[in-house]
């Protein structure tokens, strides 16, 4: 089969080629990838951002990509899900191990031992990929395979509410518009909170338009100043919530500079470079910052009733739909922020 293929640690050097065809072990479902997008991560390990790509422990050489939905074409023989050959499905890419102390405890985001598709097993920027079945959720008859393909974003910013638990009362800042920002304003409406906030920087332009059409009150931080807005909006307090999803060491402390004391900064996005935060201003304004990774399977069972629910909502983010031959074009729409979410289809 062919498969999009980083073999070296060089940036932006990546190689759609051919690569071995997986086995449906029995315990396995093998899939015909329908739909795959690029998120940040593909971006650091397209790029080799070292920090990133070390702390995630990529290993070379990897089919890359985990966003994904795809049509099963063989399920294992001892597979005891309700899961048939054409069914349309999506997965859990982090392949936790179910033994260890945070596995039992059903926090399998944290696993001691969780390798993860396109990290460090190979993904799904390829024809096809076997996946372990309890791994593997069936969509909603009728969701197209783009719309599908954004579950696991979509799980994050739902993981990052079960972390933080925003109430609907609460004001709560978004800091950062990509597709994790915009997922956020739409998980948030969906619980019920009112006012929300989505901040952006210049080149942000069609994304805030898209944050505004979603429910959100934008903020260009490039032409306005944040905290005045909040500030003015909620009486000189500040948010209850922060969410950072920008990953970048000033969206960090522009988050924590937008709620009032005793609020609360989730953390999202990853920065490459390590962030200065004063620990003093923390403790006198008894602050909280939540470190959000990724997702558990209950994280799943939320998101795929979801997906029909929102499908109009979340088909707005996919702005390219790109051959995966041509994966590096849709890299480059990124790095560029003239797209939003590309989505590669095999061909």
């Amino acid at each position: 089969m062919k498969a999009l293929v980083k073999s070296h640690p060089v940036p932006e050097e990546v190689e759609w080629t051919d690569w071995p065809e997986p086995v449906c072990g029995d315990n396995d479902i093998l899939i015909k990838v329908e739909a795959a997008g690029i998120c940040g991560t593909d971006m650091s390990v397209f790029d080799w951002a070292e920090r990133t790509v070390q702390e995630h422990n990529v290993r070379l050489p990897i089919v890359m990509g985990h966003e994904f939905s795809g049509l099963v074409t063989q399920v294992g023989k001892n597979v005891k899900k309700d899961i048939n050959v054409g069914d349309l499905v999506t997965a859990n890419i982090i392949l936790y191990c179910g033994i260890c102390r945070f596995c039992r405890e059903g926090q399998t985001n944290v696993c001691d031992n969780r390798p993860t598709l396109g990290i460090q097993v190979p993904g799904v920027f390829a024809e096809m990929v076997a996946v372990r079945a309890e791994n593997v959720y069936k969509v909603e008859n009728g969701v197209p395979p783009s719309v599908a393909a954004l579950s696991e974003p979509l799980c994050v910013a739902i993981h990052a509410t079960e972390r933080v638990m925003p109430k609907p009362g609460d004001v709560v800042a978004v800091v950062g518009s990509g597709s994790i920002g915009l997922l956020m304003v739409l998980v948030l409406k969906e619980m019920g909170v009112e006012t929300i906030f989505l901040t952006g920087i210049a080149g942000d332009e069609n994304r805030l338009a898209l944050g505004r059409e979603l429910g959100a009150v934008t903020i260009n931080v490039s032409e306005q100043e944040p905290l005045e807005m909040i500030l003015a909006s909620t009486g000189g307090h500040g948010c209850d919530i922060a969410f950072e999803t920008a990953g970048h060491p000033k969206a960090v402390l522009q988050a924590l500079s937008l709620v009032r004391k005793q609020g609360k900064v989730g953390l999202i996005g990853m920065p490459h470079d390590l962030t200065s935060i004063s620990t003093t201003a923390l403790c006198i304004r008894e602050n909280e910052m939540i470190g959000i990774r990724a997702y558990t399977p209950a994280t799943w069972q939320k998101c795929v009733k979801l997906l029909p629910k929102l499908e109009k909502q979340l088909s707005r983010l996919i702005t390219h739909s790109l051959p995966m031959s041509e994966a590096k074009q849709g890299f480059a729409l990124m790095k560029k922020r003239e797209a939003i979410k590309v989505i590669l289809v095999p061909k």
